[in-house]
């Protein structure tokens, strides 16, 4: 009997210490108050059952003291520049970009800053204005509006990216075998995706969105303020969708925040769709060589600047012969496993300067003549944007009379395409940057590039006008009075509107638009009546029924 109740006991002893160790796995715990608050502590040590039977609620209550501020609006009063300073966006990515024996190799000269389209997000160097004299507002000035037209984020390969070429390399059955400088590739694997946003690609549009509510923030909130939401448009395809997500969460707040203060209207990017986020669609002689050459001219100028390469490294390797576009695929994957957060050191310290500058201007060579000046269709495609961006800034129906790529469906809409707001932001690609400078048509993205003779003082390199990230700005000035505004002949003189875009950080020379050019200024503002007056004759210029034509 006494056996009995022993076991009876230390039964029930080891039943109390189960309950607990269970207690203090699972069970919830409060501090301050005495009441129990339901955060709860888990240990899967002690779990086995499947699914934890407890939610972590998102609200608890008890969030403490707090009082909002105004928005910042920095891009109003920011006055570094009268210093002579440049200011530089605070943009640390976490990506290895140190490359062995660098400054022995290169000098001062830095590759991931001449990877074209595949440049992680840096301001621009600039383009012809003095941005360090003349990138603060000027005096007797306000923004008055906002047109903001983004890329998405760092990303992985397209599905018909030459650094495919690469993964077949590698893949082949017998494998090639390397040596020397190349012996890395022995063990080397190719672990790129396709299409998605890489991390840091989401990082870039957070950060990009932080940086316009700082910079535009008091328009931002008056339409939320006004109309209830920030009004955004994206098109359809995953990583442009993600990036705006991305940049909203980073302007108005995550939790929902976003969600609730915005309206992202997503555009489908497929045939038989209009978008101005996407023209291509809607541009049937989109992507034919005989309408955008830009491709044969990069294949000529890769078999030029990468030759020196192939010779350089054939004797170490077996298996396959190295054609320049091998090579220029091996720089792509360079670039595509940096942003992607892979060790890239050794593949990209296989190049040179000369090299890598060759490999820059195949990008430039492919923009200019796929989607830039140098295409038949290039500006025709990105006129679509231009004349929703023109219906928006003087607040007026879009006409239909205009229509290229245009979604009739929504720009006919005043809530789908609305004409008063202060704040405008779209998500697009980097070929739809590119043939909507085409459709501005400043005359230093529209000179030609010859095939075999880069200009080192070129202004169209695609490392500066579509990284990763990159963005196009145009700012609506109300301008009371001025110092800094010489006379012009448009009306309202001291009391009038104007307008300055910006490319990167970096503001654009509106003085060499032909009805801007009057007014002789240094600071690449134009009065609103000039660069309205510049656009004027826009459709019989771009000629949208080349995208038809046989």
């Amino acid at each position: 009997m006494q056996s009995l109740v022993r076991k009876l006991a230390l039964a029930a002893s080891a039943l109390l210490a189960l309950t607990l160790v269970f207690y203090l796995a699972v069970g919830p715990t409060g501090e301050g108050t005495g009441h129990h608050l339901p955060e709860w502590r888990w240990s899967g040590n002690f779990w086995k059952g499947g699914k934890m039977p407890y939610d972590f609620p998102s609200d608890v209550g008890y969030p403490g003291p707090t009082q909002k501020g105004p928005p910042s609006q920095l891009a109003q009063e920011d006055t570094v520049s009268q210093s002579g300073a440049v200011k530089k966006p605070w943009n640390p990515l976490p990506l290895e970009i140190a490359l062995p024996d660098a400054q022995s190799q290169y000098g001062n000269f830095e590759p991931f800053l001449h990877m074209g389209p595949l440049t992680p997000y840096a301001a621009s160097s600039g383009f012809g204005i003095d941005d360090g004299k003349y990138g603060r507002m000027p005096d007797g000035c306000i923004i008055e509006q906002v047109h903001y037209l983004s890329r998405h984020g760092s990303r992985y390969p397209t599905s018909g990216s030459p650094a495919n070429l690469i993964r077949d390399l590698l893949g082949q059955s017998p494998r090639p075998v390397f040596s020397g400088p190349l012996s890395f590739l022995n063990a080397y694997r190719y672990r790129l995706g396709k299409e998605l946003l890489v991390p840091v690609g989401r990082q870039q549009l957070y950060d990009e969105g932080v940086s316009a509510i700082i910079s535009y923030g008091n328009l931002i909130y008056e339409d939320i303020a006004t109309f209830g939401t920030l009004f955004a448009r994206a098109g359809s395809q995953h990583r442009i969708v993600e990036s705006a997500r991305n940049w909203l969460a980073g302007a108005l707040g995550v939790g929902g925040t976003w969600e609730n203060s915005s309206t992202l209207e997503i555009q489908i990017e497929a045939d038989g769709f209009n978008t101005t986020l996407a023209p291509n669609f809607a541009c049937p002689n989109a992507g034919k060589a005989g309408w955008e050459v830009g491709n044969a001219w990069k294949e000529e100028w890769i078999n030029d600047y990468a030759k020196a390469a192939v010779e350089r490294l054939q004797p170490y390797v077996k298996g396959v012969t190295l054609t320049p576009k091998l090579i220029n695929a091996l720089q792509q994957v360079c670039s595509y496993d940096t942003v992607a957060g892979f060790d890239s050191t050794a593949l990209c310290s296989l190049f040179t300067k000369e090299e890598w500058l060759g490999y820059e201007y195949a990008w430039d060579l492919e923009f200019y003549g796929g989607y830039g000046s140098g295409s038949s269709v290039g500006p025709a495609q990105g006129v679509g944007w231009l004349n929703e961006m023109l219906a928006r800034l003087e607040g007026q129906a879009w006409d239909p009379r205009l229509q290229t790529s245009e979604n009739s469906t929504f720009d006919a809409h005043p809530r789908t395409f609305p004409v008063d707001r202060r704040f405008y932001v779209d998500f697009t690609h980097d070929s739809v940057i590119a043939n909507v400078l085409a459709a501005l048509d400043l005359p230093a993205f529209a000179r030609e590039l010859p095939v075999h003779r880069p200009d080192p003082q070129r202004m169209y390199r695609t490392s500066q006008l579509v990284p990763f990230g990159a963005r196009l700005i145009v700012e609506k000035l109300q301008c009371q009075a001025s110092s800094r505004f010489p006379a012009v002949t448009s009306n309202n003189v001291t009391e009038g509107r104007f307008i300055r875009m910006k490319l990167n950080d970096a503001l654009l020379p509106l003085d060499s638009l032909s009805a801007c050019a009057s007014e002789k200024r240094k600071d690449g503002v134009c009065s609103m009546d000039a660069f309205l007056k510049s656009y004027e004759g826009r459709m019989e210029r771009v000629k949208w029924e080349r995208c038809f034509e046989k």
